[in-house]
């Protein structure tokens, strides 16, 4: 039976005569009143000392009537509610009641409530006060037994899994003991456990030692502790999954003295929801091995006017359908810009009727990535050959395209390393028919320097006797200062020639890929520009060179080396856009790093954030009209890495850029 409780606004306080105000104030225990109308109870309220009996607030019981009877034990309520009924009947009650209620704390007390009732003049009880003093320590004493063996004995009653209680002194475990619900679920029974105080710590799954230790550690210093699942090792060996529930049992001054614990068998629901993680992972598996997917556009009048993409939009695009559904013009968002019009184009035909090729375009993906797909569609008509609709089949074909440019990749290094290969063969043959002549010219310039030597006492001598006279059509005291300078031209022209011819022997030569001579990173850096002087002389007017003294020589190729500055010098040369902007190239000993480097440093166009984030990318080039292959800096990158170094690039739009190859020092 439940009180009949009637809420109302109304001031009970008003109603309670003046004896009952001087015994409020005299007594320390709690104290409620209860207003009786025609037999029934319409208003409870509490005093302040409710907190300390029961660990609620006055305001929470005031306004919640019904809080009152949840508090009272369950195995109590039928007793109280007698003495409420007798009370508004008007009975006297010559003797106070003991019952049990259950603390916000979860502990269980005993109190002895006194109950008068008053009435008024035609003799109906009009209201009542109760007078509650807790008894706990009596009771336990009039029982013989512990306040924590009658709780285990409830709990026992109530459940029927697995029950243990741990006892604690100073914050520490002093006792536990296991009730014989353990024999079920673990396999050891209570003795078992009372032999071995290790027993439990050891049977529990080692990934589970510890979360149930940090658990416990919890439960020992009173704090709140959820309630967890964990893994441990029945008898028989194999391993279970329990539920470890712990309620928490402080005395009156709130330390923690026990606390209870309720271990239930979950392995059979884990099993399951194994199984169903398993299944859904089978799942997404699969899912993302589908690479294709299905749409459908509906058509009226020439114009597409719904599309529905099928659940694998989400394995290709990383857009669910309910995306496509909200945004009707995501689709064509996602198209890479550079194939929209393309794009645009086809679905126009297709909307016209016409049948349409299957068509390959790159779509941006959820995550940012670029995919390739393949789109093909079939059309569908109705009896008047109207187009009602087209299906479309969207597949992933991002995989065979990056296959296909790795291809490309590699047709593209072959070819240039065929171009290599002819180019020393025409090289070797060129500078040969080069040399020949050009070891007449050193020879006879020689030749001529020494007979100039002999013939011009002569023709001074004719000069003082017979006067001006011409030669090779300049009068001859001309030709006297500047003859000197024109036997010494053709000799050193005759040598730079040699020089630039042994150089691109040198640079064709067959590679054998070997890293360990020791080089001198100056005389790879001026070999470089011997090469490449002619390019650099036509780019700019502004040409500057610096080398650092007693360079340490590195461990590499020398070739290899002479490539990638070629390379940098190249690029930079192609970046001036006028004959005005500077470049130049630098040799440096960066101790800290305890590397050399080679920089080159031009006024050119520059490049963007976006552009220096590819500039190692294969094919990546921003000079392709100009006949850039976009494979010189991948394979000076490559280069540089394959020495122990680097290449850092810095530059910026219209402020031009900086190439530095740095390499490791040679240590030996």
């Amino acid at each position: 039976m439940t009180l009949p409780f009637i809420l109302k606004t109304s001031n009970f306080n008003n109603l309670l005569v003046s004896h009952h105000r001087e015994l409020l104030n005299a007594i320390t225990d709690h104290l409620y009143f209860i207003e009786i109308f025609e037999g029934h109870a319409v208003n409870f309220s509490h005093e302040p000392s409710i907190f300390h009996l029961a660990g609620y607030e006055k305001q929470e019981l005031d306004s919640s009537p019904a809080l009152w009877q949840h508090i009272i034990y369950h195995e109590d309520r039928a007793l109280v509610n007698r003495m409420y009924e007798k009370a508004f009947r008007g009975e006297d009650l010559s003797k106070p009641i003991e019952y049990r209620i259950v603390h916000h704390g979860g502990s269980i007390r005993w109190v002895q409530d006194m109950l008068v009732v008053q009435k008024n003049d035609e003799g109906y009880p009009v209201s009542c006060a109760g007078l509650v003093t807790e008894i706990t320590s009596r009771k336990d004493r009039e029982l013989g037994r512990s306040y924590s063996d009658q709780r285990y004995e409830r709990l026992v009653g109530l459940v029927a899994d697995y029950i243990y209680t741990v006892k604690i002194e100073n914050g520490a475990p002093v006792e536990t003991y296991h009730g014989p619900g353990c024999s079920t679920i673990t396999g050891y029974s209570s003795q078992d456990f009372l032999n071995d105080k290790d027993l439990w710590y050891r049977m529990v799954h080692v990934d589970d030692r510890d979360t149930v230790e940090e658990q416990a550690r919890k439960a020992l210093h009173g704090e709140a502790v959820p309630s967890l699942e964990h893994r441990i090792i029945h008898r028989n060996g194999t391993i279970r999954w329990v539920k470890n529930y712990i309620v928490i049992d402080k005395n009156k001054q709130g330390q923690t003295i026990s606390y209870d614990g309720i271990i239930r068998d979950i392995t059979d629901r884990k099993r399951a929801e194994i199984a169903l993680r398993e299944s859904e992972q089978r799942y997404k598996t699969l899912l993302r091995s589908v690479t294709d997917y299905i749409f459908t556009v509906k058509v009226e009048d020439g114009a597409a006017v719904e599309t529905s993409h099928g659940p694998g939009c989400v394995a290709v695009t990383g857009f669910t359908q309910e995306d496509f559904s909200d945004n009707r013009h995501l689709w064509a968002e996602i198209v890479d810009p550079a194939d929209r019009e393309m794009v645009k184009e086809w679905e126009t035909r297709a909307l016209a009727g016409e049948k349409v090729k299957t068509i390959e375009h790159r779509i941006r993906h959820k995550n940012g990535s670029k995919r390739w797909v393949r789109n093909t569609i079939v059309s569908r008509f109705d009896e008047g050959e109207n187009l009602t609709s087209y299906v479309g089949l969207i597949a992933d074909i991002t995989e065979r395209k990056q296959a296909e440019e790795f291809s490309e990749l590699q047709r593209q290094q072959l070819i240039q390393a065929d171009k290599m290969a002819t180019l020393g063969t025409l090289v070797t043959g060129v500078a040969h028919e080069i040399n020949n002549p050009n070891n007449f010219i050193m020879l006879n310039a020689k030749i001529l320097a020494r007979g100039w030597e002999d013939a011009h006492p002569i023709l001074d001598e004719y000069y003082e006797e017979h006067g001006e006279f011409i030669i090779a059509g300049m009068p001859y005291s001309q030709m006297y200062d500047n003859i000197n300078q024109l036997i010494g031209g053709v000799s050193k022209g005759a040598v730079r020639i040699q020089k630039i011819v042994d150089s691109l022997k040198d640079f064709a030569r067959q590679d054998k890929g070997d890293l360990n001579a020791e080089i001198d990173l100056n005389k790879v850096a001026k070999a470089a520009i011997l090469i490449v002087h002619n390019l650099i002389r036509k780019s700019t007017r502004n040409f500057s060179e610096t080398y650092i003294e007693n360079m340490p020589t590195i461990k590499g190729n020398f070739q290899q080396l002479e490539q990638v500055i070629i390379n940098l010098l190249t690029n930079s040369c192609q970046a001036l856009q006028n004959s005005g902007k500077s470049l130049n190239i630098e040799t440096q000993l960066d101790e800290e790093r305890n590397m050399v480097a080679v920089i080159v440093t031009d006024e050119g166009k520059g490049l963007d954030e976006k552009q220096l984030k590819h500039i190692f990318d294969p094919f990546f080039t921003t000079n392709r009209d100009s006949g850039g292959t976009g494979l010189g800096l991948s394979i000076s990158y490559q280069i540089a890495m394959a020495h122990g170094g680097s290449i850092e690039v810095e530059s910026s739009p219209g402020k031009g850029t900086q190439a530095a190859l740095y390499l490791p020092i040679n240590k030996e």
